[in-house]
């Protein structure tokens, strides 16, 4: 009876901290809660990074995956050539951390995440970002959301929205992260580096996710 009250609860959910609150409760009794699927967030990634940028132009300066993403390429990056590798955000709360990828947050450095999610039909969206920092969203190569500053910020869950229309069938979404200045180090010593951000697309009226496909193999 517990765990049906709280797999209704979990469903009718639409505040992003309350869902991950409840997912972390259901999986604590076995359940296997699809938190990507309620939260209306890519599961798989492609990501690349980190590439060099000083203090003064890391929040301007662009990078080739913003013009063209080739899968294929090869770039100039802070230790060497770079490619893009595919990435799986978290099941346990839906974010992408990049730097499970060997892709550092270091003092002045930018990296790129890209997603393909498929719709049945087109709708009207809203995409929910969340990240540290620098956070930049294109859909279909429109830039939708762009916060940029020199000062540090904390993961403010749902932080930055925006309308967006998405068409039927394959929408692509691309994240850029961006670390102007160093991290301050908090936490205990040792504690694994972390460079995360978290993107969702719910309905604008219901706040409920925007229900997609991610093809195999984009």
């Amino acid at each position: 009876a517990q765990v049906n009250l709280l797999r209704d609860t979990f469903a009718a959910a639409t505040d992003l901290e309350q869902s991950l609150l409840l997912a972390k409760r259901l999986a604590g009794t076995g359940d296997a809660p699809d938190l990507f699927a309620h939260l209306g967030a890519p599961r798989h990634w492609r990501a690349v990074g980190p590439f060099p940028v000083s203090t003064e132009d890391g929040l301007t300066k662009s990078f080739p995956p913003e013009s063209k993403l080739d899968f294929a390429a090869e770039y100039d990056g802070k230790a060497g050539k770079l490619k893009w590798a595919r990435a799986t955000a978290d099941p346990a709360d839906a974010k992408l951390d990049v730097a499970k990828y060997g892709i550092k947050p270091d003092d002045g450095a930018v990296c790129y995440a890209t997603a393909t999610i498929k719709l049945s039909a087109a709708t009207k969206a809203e995409v929910r970002a969340s990240a540290v920092d620098n956070v930049t969203v294109w859909v279909n190569r429109a830039k939708v959301l762009e916060r940029a500053s020199e000062y540090r910020s904390m993961f403010r869950p749902d932080r930055y929205r925006a309308a967006v229309d998405l068409p039927a069938g394959e929408s692509v979404v691309l994240v850029k992260l961006t670390k102007t200045k160093a991290e301050e180090v908090r936490g205990k010593p040792g504690a694994p580096v972390r460079w995360d951000a978290l993107v969702r697309f719910v309905s604008p009226a219901t706040g409920r996710a925007v229900p997609f496909t991610q093809p195999e193999g984009k």
